[in-house]
């Protein structure tokens, strides 16, 4: 009977690990090192992403004139063209009256891509809708500064930033202009759109 139960300890001990094993197994992010041990490799759908020294940018003890750059670099290994978006995963940014901006220059092995100037550094997504056509690799430098006012700063004296960046399946993102007017031609003012 004694044996019995330590044999059915043992079945329920290994069907356990097996549970969670395989569960772990199932929802596991697999990311390899490129190049030099901070590069981290990771995949989404047919996109590759490279992020030079990681997806993390931390900043500690920054004055006004402060300015870092982080190195991505986006691969299209599928067959069809893939829109993605360059956004946040985490954000804490502790800095205010918009002092800490970032600009975004693209460079592309085909095709074009488009980048950002001086634009605040917000909780939201930084590009939207970036077309990638099959076998182009586009790579992007993101540069954050910590901006430098020719008035005092102390209001962003002990203030934190950091962030980690990511790359989320989008749909092609489209830009309208133009100008709403009335039957007269007179441009109407505060008025709400809704395209579909």
């Amino acid at each position: 009977m004694k044996d019995k139960k330590i044999l059915y300890g043992i079945i329920i001990a290994i069907i356990f690990l097996l549970s969670i094993g395989l569960t772990y197994a199932y929802f596991s992010v697999t990311t390899s090192v490129a190049g030099d041990r901070n590069d981290i490799k990771a995949s989404v759908g047919t996109l590759n992403i490279l992020y030079t020294d990681g997806p993390e940018i931390t900043a500690t003890s920054i004055q006004p004139g402060w300015t870092t750059t982080k190195t991505i670099k986006v691969n299209n290994t599928g067959s069809l063209r893939a829109y993605y978006s360059l956004v946040w995963a985490s954000l804490t940014n502790e800095i205010i009256n918009d002092e800490l901006i970032l600009s975004v220059t693209c460079s592309s092995n085909s095709g074009t891509c488009n980048g950002i100037e001086n634009t605040p550094v917000l909780d939201d997504e930084i590009l939207i809708g970036v077309g990638i056509d099959p076998g182009e690799e586009q790579t992007y430098n993101i540069t954050f500064e910590f901006k430098e006012t020719s008035s005092a700063q102390n209001y962003n004296q002990d203030k934190k930033f950091n962030g980690k960046l990511n790359i989320n399946e989008a749909n092609e993102a489209y830009t309208l202009t133009g100008m709403l007017v009335d039957s007269d031609g007179n441009p109407i003012v505060n008025a709400t759109i809704e395209v579909h």
